[in-house]
This record gives structure tokens, C-alpha cells and sequence, in this order.
């Protein structure tokens, strides 16, 4: 059982985010019991091993059917995280970086084997477009879900500026001739520090 509540900076009524270990519950205890008991000024640091921040049922639209079976289609769909601005203490620092990325089918086909190809693209305020994420189907088959490593710059997915940025989902592939959707989420692991 998880004693421990979700901490305020993951925690948005309009988007999922989540930890999925107790471990950075566990650090984020320890630093509190030390504020408690020791005098005078303190600096603590706790690891912060994952976090989840999902973006939910992003549509995909069918491919027409006048498109014949088997042919392959390229699709791009354009979202951004619904996420209010966040503002942490001055005297707590949190430095996560997104470590995966990993795309879930929500509603539709059974699996994502008709994808071949993935990418996710991100830019921030009319800046240069980026690759953070990309997917082959010969290296890596797909289920219900595909998780691929982060790349590029780790301050292109910074957690606090997610909702200034705008994403580019790529697919191609034999893609369906029904609508359908997915969550995509980004992990990131990283580190807490408080001092008083």
C-alpha cells in the first residue's frame, strides 16, 4: 500500500502524473524528519527515481477508406500537455530530467503492430523543432504500449515548461480505418534538495 500522498509538483487535476515507486516518498520523508530534528541551518538532497507525467487520449484520426489495404501512410497530429504553470519554494530545488517516452494505445485496434515508424518532434515559443523520441518497428515489435529513450537536449521536456511547448506525433505505418487514440508519457528521474 502507498501511505504516501502525491507530491504537490506532480500533482494537476487536469493531467496524470504519478510516481510509480514509494522510493522518492521514502527520500522526501527522510529530509523532513532531518528539517524536524536538527538545528539551525540544513541541506538535504533526495534521489526522486521516477516520474510520470501522461498526456491522455490524444485522437488519431481513420485513414480514409477510399486509401487501399496494406498502403502505407504517414500521419502527424499536433498537442500540447494541458498543465498549469508550476512554482516550487525558493528553498527546495528539484532537477528532473525525462529519462523515456512511451506511447499507449487507449482506444481502437487491438495493438500498435501497425506502426512502423514513430517520431515526437517539440518546439518551444516559435523556436527550432526538435527530435526527442523515435520509434522502428524492426528493432523494437510492438504491444498495447512502445517506450523509447529520451534524446536530445533534457531542457526540451523540462517538467515546468512542458505546457509552453507544442509536440508533433508522428506516425507511419498501415494505419487504421477507425479512429482511435493513445496517452503518451514522458519519465523522468532526477533529484530534490531543500535547505533552511
Amino acid at each position: 500500500m502507498n501511505l504516501c500522498p502525491p507530491l504537490p509538483f506532480v500533482s494537476n487535476p487536469r493531467l496524470r502524473q504519478r510516481l510509480r515507486t514509494f522510493g522518492s516518498c521514502f527520500g522526501l520523508l527522510v529530509i523532513a524528519v532531518v528539517a524536524a530534528l536538527t538545528p539551525g541551518c540544513i541541506q538535504a538532497k533526495a534521489d526522486v527515481p521516477d516520474v510520470e507525467v501522461t498526456r491522455q487520449n490524444i485522437q488519431v484520426p481513420a485513414t480514409p477508406a477510399a486509401v487501399p489495404d496494406g498502403t502505407i501512410v504517414t500521419l502527424e497530429k499536433q498537442f500540447q500537455y494541458d498543465q498549469a504553470p508550476v512554482s516550487l519554494p525558493d528553498n527546495v530545488t528539484l532537477d528532473l530530467r525525462a529519462t523515456e517516452l512511451t506511447i499507449r494505445l487507449r482506444k481502437g485496434p487491438a495493438d500498435l503492430s501497425f506502426v512502423h515508424e514513430a517520431s515526437l518532434t517539440v518546439s518551444k515559443s516559435g523556436g527550432a523543432v526538435e527530435t526527442v523520441a523515435t520509434y522502428k518497428s524492426s528493432s523494437q515489435p510492438a504491444g498495447s504500449f512502445v517506450t523509447v529513450p529520451a534524446q536530445g537536449d533534457p531542457k526540451l521536456l523540462d517538467p515546468w515548461s512542458v505546457a509552453d511547448a507544442t509536440f508533433v506525433l508522428k506516425l507511419v505505418g498501415e494505419l487504421p480505418k477507425q479512429e482511435w487514440s493513445v496517452d503518451l508519457s514522458i519519465n523522468y528521474s532526477g533529484s530534490l534538495s531543500y535547505s533552511m
